[in-house]
């Protein structure tokens, strides 16, 4: 009961503190997107309607997606056909059920609603806390608050919980499942297994990642295999993995039987392995990996030291045969998920998330450890650490993102839409803000053209498609201007400033002069 008391006093303060890091600006690209997908309803990611088949994806892809010229009507193709997957950017529908029930209970504000993977990130630390009791008993409460502390003052767990996003919650799933492996290598309680492995089957109903922790399972379970399954026969064994198999699949049929009986699951992961091995470079950025980490490390230098460090210590533990082993399945995880970033350079906190927070756990727990011997004095050193945490967090990412100004370019381009009555109108938008108007004026009929089109361009797909506004971001408005008068009665400019080198983004009302 105290324990449950403290724990909630400490995430009380975090919201209180970090709440006001969550943004009221409008939806960005992917949460327009994410939020359409929620605004279907329930059933709908449920069952995953509308979608079009696996079959039609594949054709459609071989057809376009394999040469840059056809991406735009790749994209434009399972858009137009109105496909929730896509719309959920292929990721699997657990987080859409929590999106749509937080829409429910407190409306579609976009401050409320981007609370959801702020509430995922709490989760996660009452994950380690309580998971630092069941390791440990009673010892545990001085790990847990390390833990969860280390946690909740990283940078890169509180920029992905800011936004809308399924990352949050995987990473809790994932957490969930790296406990109960670390408890199974503890007590070598097969019961364990069966309850990482639900955790797995929640991971896998989010994102496109849980099958790392597939491969951490088995890995894990292979190296304790003699202490798990003592004079167990083949039969015996390949029972027990069809059981295993069986529970997994169950789960994700609960959750998401569409995934099964439609293979959008199959999908997916085939939507992946196309772009991490076709379109990666132009989808995940081309920095190198050397610099990508090095901005990392450098954006908060004090907690990735603590990582950095307490990894080579466990390393040097393994080595020497002295590391504990329940720690295992956090290191193996943390390494699988920094060998995607071999192929994933994206700056984007949401693609670490999940390893930061491992490596949280196996950096808490070895200083536990290396706390054994001060007794007197590590509640105090415990104390010191996450304030130098804190401090670090204050000053490397609090305070530059609390002065941080929101995006008010597409505020102002929601806005500028809305006060020009914008409803059922054929408009086409920069592919940049195509979400964002398709989310917000889902009466309209939306067409995207790429950020380098000429006006010349753009005044062909207008006449061809017999379109009625044009939003425009760029320089060139006389010239465009000057092109719209001979074909249209243009009733309304509106040029809202933009932040984006000096540009400016307009909206015109096109009207045929006949």
């Amino acid at each position: 009961m105290v324990d449950g008391i403290i724990l909630l006093i400490v995430l009380l303060v975090f919201s209180m503190i970090f709440g006001r890091l969550v943004s009221p600006q409008r939806f960005n690209y992917d949460e327009s997107d994410y939020m359409y997908a929620a605004s279907k309803g329930l059933l709908a990611s449920y069952l995953d309607r509308p979608s079009i088949s696996v079959v039609d994806f594949m054709r459609t892809g071989i057809q376009r997606g394999l040469h840059s010229s056809e991406w735009r009507g790749l994209s434009d193709y399972i858009r137009q056909r109105d496909d929730i997957t896509l719309y959920r950017h292929f990721h699997a529908p657990l987080y859409f059920y929590w999106l749509r029930v937080f829409q429910m209970l407190f409306g579609s504000q976009e401050f409320r609603v981007r609370w959801t993977s702020m509430t995922s990130l709490m989760l996660m630390a009452s994950i380690f806390y309580f998971g630092s009791f069941a390791l440990l008993g009673r010892a545990g409460r001085l790990l847990g608050m390390l833990a969860a502390g280390l946690l909740l003052m990283s940078p890169t767990n509180i920029e992905t919980a800011r936004w809308i996003s399924p990352h949050s919650l995987y990473s809790a799933c994932s957490l969930a499942t790296l406990l109960f492996l670390a408890k199974l290598v503890q007590t070598n309680d097969l019961r364990f297994l069966f309850g990482s492995l639900v955790c797995l089957g929640l991971a896998l109903a989010t994102i496109e990642y849980a099958p790392l922790l597939v491969l951490v399972l088995l890995m894990t379970v292979y190296l304790r295999r003699s202490a798990l399954f003592p004079r167990w026969s083949p039969k015996e064994l390949f029972r027990f993995w069809l059981l295993c198999g069986a529970m997994i699949l169950f789960e994700i049929a609960a959750f998401w039987p569409a995934g099964l009986y439609k293979l959008d699951i199959v999908k997916n992961y085939l939507f992946f392995l196309y772009f991490a091995t076709i379109r990666s470079h132009a989808a995940y950025g081309t920095e190198s990996l050397a610099h990508l980490w090095w901005a990392r490390i450098v954006s908060s230098p004090v907690e990735y030291f603590v990582l950095i460090s307490m990894s080579c210590y466990f390393l040097y533990l393994f080595w020497r045969r002295r590391a504990p082993l329940e720690l295992t399945p956090f290191f193996l995880y943390a390494t699988l998920m920094f060998l995607t970033t071999l192929r994933n350079r994206s700056e984007s906190a949401y693609y670490v998330s999940s390893l930061v927070a491992a490596l949280d756990f196996v950096s808490a727990y070895l200083l536990w450890m290396l706390l054994q011997s001060q007794h007197k004095l590590r509640s105090g050193i415990v104390a010191f650490i996450l304030l130098v945490i804190a401090a670090n967090n204050f000053y490397f990412y609090y305070r530059p993102v609390s002065r941080s100004s929101p995006d008010e370019t597409t505020t102002a381009l929601i806005d500028m839409l809305s006060q020009s009555g914008v409803q059922e109108e054929r408009l086409l938008v920069p592919r940049l803000y195509q979400p964002m108007v398709h989310y917000y004026f889902q009466g309209a009929n939306i067409s995207s053209y790429p950020e380098d089109q000429t006006t010349q361009q753009i005044f062909n797909e207008l006449r061809a498609n017999g379109l009625e506004g044009l939003v425009y971001e760029g320089t060139d408005f006389d010239g465009l201007g000057k092109i719209l008068q001979t074909n249209w009665s243009v009733q309304s400019v509106i040029k809202p400033e933009s932040d984006r080198l000096g540009r400016a983004v307009a909206y015109y009302r096109l009207r045929s002069m006949r």
